[in-house]
């Protein structure tokens, strides 16, 4: 089960993911995206529980 904490990032993550990919993107890579990081965030270790939320913009 995911603390309060993982959760809101999890969140933040997703929304920078979608304003990305409404951007640059379209509507499938947005689907995909998403459905990564709710997959990550099920594993036993969550990669994105540490580290700063900064998205480098490349494109």
């Amino acid at each position: 089960m995911k603390d309060e904490k993982t959760k809101i990032k999890e969140e933040k993550i997703i929304e920078l993911t979608t304003e990305f990919c409404n951007e640059k993107l379209n509507r499938e890579y947005e689907e995909l995206c998403v459905k990564l990081i709710e997959k990550m965030g099920r594993k036993h270790e969550i990669p994105f529980k540490r580290g700063k939320l900064k998205f480098g913009r490349v494109l």
